[in-house]
């Protein structure tokens, strides 16, 4: 099977966002499609196409990692490489952004955030190795 150790990279990354729920949000790049609609209105119809595409490989988060990984080992390597992208990608966002949110609730003091923060870093960890799996993927001959 070519492509071997990134999909269990990517299957051992995809396990680990799940485990944390780490799902992407799509809400930044909402707002730069509307953007190019409000500018290029003949354009909306296939903005709206896109961004529900991406939206759903999104929302699958860990699940879309491990359907990438799948993806490496047939002759799909670019896409797989785009829906590991995608979905570790809005993972790793979703997890800044939780540390942020962490940050701006009053600090990372307390004992219960540094346990949550703890827990979270399987998230790191799966989303580090997710990229780590898109990067070894060579492409078929």
């Amino acid at each position: 099977m070519r492509n071997r150790t990134p999909f269990i990279l990517s299957l051992i990354g995809g396990i680990m966002l799940i485990s944390v729920s780490a799902v992407g949000n799509l809400g930044f790049w909402g707002i730069i499609i509307g953007y190019i609609t409000s500018t290029f209105p003949e354009t909306a119809d296939v903005m709206v196409l896109v961004l529900g595409i991406l939206m759903y490989i999104a929302g699958l988060g860990g699940v879309g990692v491990i359907i990438g990984g799948a993806l490496l080992t047939t002759n799909r390597v670019g896409t797989g490489k785009f829906v590991i992208g995608i979905s570790a990608g809005l993972g790793l966002i979703g997890l800044i952004i939780y540390l942020a949110e962490l940050y701006m609730a009053g600090g990372i003091t307390l004992v219960l955030d540094m346990i949550s923060l703890l827990s979270q870093s399987v998230g790191w960890i799966g989303a580090i190795l997710s990229i780590v799996a898109r990067q070894m993927a060579s492409k078929p001959e």
